[in-house]
């Protein structure tokens, strides 16, 4: 069961709540507004100065399909199952995935 609250605890609680709001909301607007706009962004073709059409997948067919597809300079592996593809994108799928539902 809750135990009821004193009106000074309550009011103590929403002075906590009005001092942690500005923090909270300030990081979720830094964190998650970059994340959406670079997954828009993922599904434009963007021109010069920040000029952009909407293309839909066609950038990650392109991706997938390209036979430079994960390679770094250098290297003679060229499958999209190349270690580098998967090593240098790994910190967005594990953003992705632990992204509360």
């Amino acid at each position: 069961m809750r135990k009821a609250q004193s009106i000074a605890a309550r009011k103590e609680q929403h002075w906590a709540w009005l001092m942690v709001a500005p923090t909270i909301i300030g990081l979720l607007v830094l964190n998650y507004y970059p994340l959406i706009e670079t997954f828009i962004l993922s599904f434009s073709k963007t021109k010069t100065f920040g000029a952009s059409t909407f293309n839909g997948i066609d950038n990650y067919i392109q991706m997938f399909q390209s036979p430079s597809s994960g390679k770094l300079p250098g290297t003679p592996s060229s499958s999209v199952s190349s270690p580098c593809l998967w090593a240098s994108s790994w910190p967005c799928w594990w953003l992705c995935c632990s992204m509360p539902r």
